[in-house]
């Protein structure tokens, strides 16, 4: 299989694109998961990073704090993220201080930052939809199945690792997850503990998760919490106040989540992109398409007839990660935080139902069940419409033709959008 691998990268070098295709089409599990991860850390050493985006900020930081660093400024560096007091550059999560010094430090570029990113993003995002795809023999492929497929796919897709350190967690979260609901081996525990030194939000997205390993399926209980959120929400105020005055860094982070980085990401996108419907409507449809499966399993019964123990294990996740996103809806970053990984598994369960053939399980539901999923097909249609066009901002032109001239040429790196003139 080396060998072969060794011939995959020789034409992915030539034409990454080229070399996918030829890739999934593979038999070869291990195989095709090596190629994807490759082609995906291609597809970083060549990303094309807007002024202001969070990775181009992470680039900048690396050359002007990491440059050149010490070891001993390492570990300065991580003993300050550890007593939760770092510096404003250190972002206060170790892995992205890890990574900055490994580009700065040992190799002494910024541009390897993006291509240790992308590999490790790759291989926990290919190696968990790679679970889901081939948890079941596909028997036949419906356009249900390619299409949710796909919305899975993009969900927190290959532009999401920009981010660094947000999406990168979700997807370790999620491998960690599966992998340990299905083995049981305690290896994967050690993953999820180890998620919230890759952002620090996932000291509190992973409780739903850890509360399942330890309590296992309580359904009845999940459910109660999931209605009685839509109701309820914490007290913002002392919570806030407590956990700020606990140290510099929780302050800073309050600060931060309080006035919510993403959402106000997302709405200076929106505000400056008024014409475009579907940036105004991707984000929000989505999340409202996560609780409608989410209703589909609950009305239809399948959370209690038809899943596996495994299914029913990522659905209870969702349902305590809605919860969550619920009552912590007074900081927005952490709803729309939290969705996003509920999304994950209510489409990875998605997905597994409809290959295995056990979606359907009413017959007398079965007319509101198909208009619920029309409807969910609609809403996120509109979603992959916000999606494809987002990812053009980042996909690099070259990725279609040889991906080292950018590594040469870098102020001469063309986005796709460029060529097409997207909006």
């Amino acid at each position: 299989m080396t060998s072969k691998l060794l011939n995959y990268l020789f034409v992915l070098l030539i034409s990454p694109v080229l070399g996918l295709f030829f890739g999934l089409k593979e038999h070869n599990l291990v195989l095709k998961k090596w190629v994807i991860i490759l082609f995906i850390t291609l597809f970083g050493s060549t990303i094309v990073l807007q002024s202001g985006s969070d990775g181009a900020t992470y680039v900048d930081i690396v050359d002007n704090f990491y440059l050149r660093m010490s070891f001993d400024e390492f570990i300065q560096g991580l003993n300050s993220i550890i007593n939760l007091s770092p510096e404003y550059y250190q972002r206060g999560d170790p892995y992205v201080h890890i990574l900055s010094y490994l580009a700065g430090g040992i190799f002494q570029s910024s541009q390897t930052l993006f291509v240790m990113v992308s590999f490790i993003y790759g291989y926990f995002y290919t190696s968990a939809l790679l679970k889901v795809f081939y948890k079941f023999k596909i028997r036949k492929y419906t356009f249900p199945i390619i299409f949710f497929g796909v919305v899975l796919v993009f969900w927190e897709g290959l532009e999401a690792m920009v981010t660094i350190r947000t999406w990168t967690g979700a997807w370790v979260l999620f491998y960690s997850s599966m992998s340990y609901f299905e083995t049981n081996k305690k290896k994967y525990l050690f993953l999820i503990a180890l998620t919230p030194l890759i952002h620090f939000a996932y000291f509190f997205i992973s409780i739903p998760v850890w509360i399942v390993i330890l309590y296992k399926s309580r359904s009845k209980i999940y459910l109660a919490l999931y209605i009685v959120s839509f109701v309820y929400t914490i007290n913002a105020g002392s919570f806030i106040t407590s956990v700020s005055q606990s140290s510099d860094l929780a302050s800073g982070r309050i600060v931060a989540y309080d006035r919510g980085e993403d959402y106000y990401s997302e709405l200076r996108t929106r505000q400056s992109s008024q014409k475009n419907w579907y940036v105004n409507l991707g984000t929000t449809l989505r999340n409202n398409s996560i609780h409608l499966l989410l209703l589909v399993f609950l009305i239809q019964g399948n959370y209690f007839k038809s899943m596996t123990s495994f299914e029913t294990n990522l659905v209870s996740v969702a349902l305590l990660m809605v919860a969550l996103a619920n009552f912590g809806s007074f900081i927005p970053a952490v709803y729309s935080r939290t969705m996003r990984n509920a999304g994950i598994y209510v489409l990875a369960v998605t997905v597994m139902l409809l290959i295995d053939n056990r979606f359907y399980i009413n017959k007398y539901a079965r007319q509101i069940i198909d208009f619920t999923l029309i409807t969910v097909m609609i809403f996120m249609g509109i979603f992959l419409l916000y999606k494809f066009i987002g990812l053009t901002y980042f996909l690099s032109a070259f990725l279609f033709l040889n991906p080292s001239l950018p590594w040469f040429l870098k102020e001469n790196n063309i986005p796709v959008r460029d060529i097409f003139r997207i909006p």
